[in-house]
Formats: C-alpha cells, sequence, structure tokens
C-alpha cells in the first residue's frame, strides 16, 4: 500500500490519489505494481526497496541519483515492532529516501509512522528535522526492547542460583539469539548515524535533536554490549553448572558401581563349588556370607563417603 500526502504550511494532508501534487509517500508492504509506478514517476532505482520487510536488510546513508528529483539521500535504520513474537519479525527496516521538499518513507509499521510524522509536522518545517524526529522516535523502541530484555537477564541470573530446569536453558538460548540479530543491527546503524551527523544535510538539523540521536544510539550500543556479554557469562556459568551436576552424577554412579562390585566379588569367591571354603556346610553359610559382604561394602562407602578428590 502507498499513501500519498501533501506537506505544506505545517500541516499534513491526504492528497487524495493526485500523486503528482504529493510530497510525502508512505509505504507499507507496498505491491510490485505500485512500486514499479512510483520508481518509474520519481526515476528511484526498485532495488531498494528489495529487502524493505527483513530483518537481514541492510542500514546506511548515501546519496541516490534521481532524474526527476535532485540531491536525494537514502537512510535506512530499524524500528522495533512489539506487535510480533519473533525477531526477525520485530526488527523492521524504515527506508527514507528524502530532499529538502520530499519525503519517501516504507515501513511495515506504516500506521504508527504515519501517527508520529503528524505529530512531528506540527513542530518542525524542514524535511531533515521530520527525518531526525523519526529517527529519535524508532531509536526509541529500541531502547525499550533492550529495557524489557534486562529483565529477562535478572530473571535468568536469580535462576541460576538455585536448580536449572529445561526452561531457563530454553529462554537463554532465545535470548541470546535475539542479543545476536540486535547487536548487529545496532553496530550497523551506529555506522549509518555517524554518516548522517557529519553530512552536509544534517547541518540544517537543530544540534540538540542531533544530540540527541547521537546520544540514544550510543545508549543502544553500550547496552547491547553489556547485555551481550552479561549472557555469555550466564551461559558459561549454567554449562558450568551442569557440567558439576553431571560430575557428582557421574561420582555418585561409579562410587555405587565399585560398592556393588566389591560385594560380588567377594560372594562370587565365597559360592565357589570347591573345597576349603569356609562354612560350606554350615546352614548359616548364606547369611553369614551375606553379612560379610553388606559390612565390606558399607566400609568401602563410608571410605569413599570421606575421601576427598580435592586434594
Amino acid at each position: 500500500m502507498i499513501q500519498a500526502f501533501v506537506l505544506r504550511d505545517g500541516q499534513l494532508r491526504s492528497a487524495n490519489g493526485n500523486r503528482e501534487q504529493a510530497n510525502v509517500f508512505i509505504m507499507s508492504s507496498p505491491k510490485n505494481t505500485e512500486l514499479q509506478s512510483l520508481c518509474r514517476q520519481f526515476n528511484l532505482d526498485p532495488v531498494i526497496f528489495n529487502e524493505c520487510n527483513s530483518a537481514e536488510e541492510v542500514s546506511r546513508f548515501h546519496e541516490v541519483t534521481s532524474t526527476a528529483l535532485e540531491h536525494l539521500q537514502l537512510l535506512v535504520i530499524f524500528d522495533f515492532n512489539v506487535h510480533y513474537s519473533e525477531i526477525t519479525d520485530q526488527l523492521t527496516p524504515t527506508i527514507l529516501i528524502f530532499n529538502t521538499d520530499h519525503l519517501f518513507l516504507c515501513t511495515q509499521n506504516a500506521a504508527n509512522a504515519l501517527d508520529e510524522l503528524t505529530v512531528a509536522v506540527q513542530e518542525h518545517q524542514q524535511v531533515s528535522a521530520l527525518v531526525a524526529h523519526l529517527i529519535n522516535f524508532w531509536q526509541g523502541h529500541l531502547i525499550q526492547a533492550l529495557d524489557s530484555y534486562e529483565k529477562q537477564i535478572n530473571y535468568l541470573n536469580q535462576a541460576a542460583q538455585k536448580a536449572i530446569k529445561d526452561h531457563e536453558l530454553r529462554q537463554l538460548t532465545s535470548l541470546m539469539r535475539r542479543l545476536v540479530f540486535l547487536e548487529h543491527t545496532i553496530n550497523d546503524q551506529s555506522e549509518t548515524i555517524t554518516a548522517f551527523e557529519k553530512s552536509a544535510i544534517a547541518q540544517t538539523i537543530n544540534s540538540q535533536m542531533l544530540l540527541d540521536i547521537k546520544t540514544n544510539q550510543r545508549r543502544l550500543a553500550k547496552a547491547i554490549h553489556i547485555y551481550r556479554d552479561v549472557l555469555e557469562l550466564l551461559n558459561g556459568l549454567y554449562m558450568g553448572i551442569m557440567d558439576n551436576n553431571l560430575n557428582h552424577l557421574m561420582k555418585f554412579l561409579d562410587s555405587a558401581g565399585l560398592i556393588l562390585a566389591t560385594a560380588a566379588l567377594l560372594s562370587g569367591f565365597m559360592g565357589m563349588n570347591v573345597g576349603g571354603m569356609p562354612w560350606k556346610s554350615s546352614e548359616y553359610g548364606f547369611w553369614i556370607i551375606l553379612g560379610i559382604a553388606l559390612l565390606v561394602a558399607v566400609g568401602i562407602s563410608i571410605y569413599l563417603r570421606r575421601k576427598s578428590y580435592t586434594d
């Protein structure tokens, strides 16, 4: 779907289908025919939108050429959509193509972007300032997502102090996968934001807005690296606890096997059908042999219990 609007005098009005008069276009999963028509009208490269709904899209900022519009800039950054459960759906690339008069915005979360743009036009007149406002807005969504992950990390840290269950291990794996996607996305976006701040068009933007963008991106980068490092530590702790539990189990099984084997060996010797064996003809011989085997087993158990394997 492609919506066309006219931005004029601080107001955003629908173009009512008249794309010739429109200077703001908001797209959400556009049909191929719609996209081809728009690209022909403004001489845009359709390849730009190939990965418009994919978390594997690359964040970038550079100038694009067009014979219809001058000095077009391409900016690709990411939004976070909480309405999905999978990280590949939550990370939503946002494609912005703009100059001083036109703005093309392509995002899966178009309704949310339109609402925020409607608010932004009441505060800012320049298209570049609107872009900066939207960047801040989408950075806020990423920060909120990372804040929610902090609660999960604290839960996993507390769970590590108790008995570890399969649920915690699955949650740890899922959270690490999410943070891997976020880390690569934020790292790419940090380079993009730096390039945007150094561009000529950024000189037309209020310095405080640029500072907010830079600060938000540094917060994102710092938070994601901290959370990844903490999760790596937690993962190592979980693996260490599991190895320790497995060692205790193997120690118990080895000790039980040694005790039973000793008792069985003694009983086997005394049960040999040869002459000279004590209590061979006694009616209490079986119980005597059983008692001796039990005493030996108990003695070995006590020895193994007191034995230290860390000396």
